[in-house]
């Protein structure tokens, strides 16, 4: 996984998670902690076709898809 910081405040982009299959727990603690460090957090080219949601989910909530 590569996480590249968007500014020096706020934003980041996360390459290199499948999002269509579920998160094992060391991705799952990745994802969020740069969540929490860069507060918000952009996954570039996914499709989101299939994934079971019709808009945006509360982080927690998204991993039990």
């Amino acid at each position: 996984m590569l996480i590249t910081k968007l500014s020096p405040s706020i934003g980041a982009i996360v390459d290199g998670v499948d999002l269509s299959v579920p998160l094992d727990d060391d991705t799952f603690t990745a994802v969020s902690d740069a969540l929490t460090d860069h507060l918000v957090i952009f996954f570039r080219d996914r499709p989101l076709a299939g994934c079971g949601k019709a808009g945006p989910v509360a982080w927690g909530e998204s991993r039990r898809v």
